[in-house]
């Protein structure tokens, strides 16, 4: 893992070579966040999607196939009282790769709210003079 900067509240890193131990909330079997180890320690992995049934999907029917796998796992170190990695993608010994497309909605629907702002704003403009 690359070192972190001492003053952000969220770093982008990526964790080689971890293994998955167990789910986020033992014996919750729809939980989609995972614990990762390895040599310096556990590691949280918060696994978000858009859509809330998207993540209750993920956690019911694939969270524990990832369980005992040695994964690379990228995302945003959140440093919090328990820190944690925001999951971006996690990639499998098969080559297969897992992403999580929260980042992308939130981005694309900022722009999105950030033009529909513009247009508000334009428009008064024209509508005032």
């Amino acid at each position: 893992m690359r070192s972190l900067s001492p003053s952000s509240p969220c770093d982008r890193c990526t964790i080689r070579c971890a293994r998955v131990r167990l789910r986020g909330i033992p014996g919750l079997y729809w939980s989609e966040d995972l614990v990762l180890q390895d040599d310096s320690g556990f590691m949280v992995l918060d696994y978000r999607q858009p859509l809330g049934i998207l993540e209750f999907l993920f956690g019911l029917f694939r969270a524990q196939s990832f369980v005992g796998q040695q994964v690379t796992a990228t995302g945003w170190y959140r440093r919090f009282p328990r820190p944690y990695l925001e999951l971006w993608q996690v990639g499998l010994p098969d080559g297969t790769t897992h992403t999580c497309h929260n980042w992308a909605l939130t981005f694309y629907g900022s722009l999105l709210l950030t033009f529909i702002g513009l247009l508000v704003t334009l428009s008064g403009l024209i509508i005032a003079a």
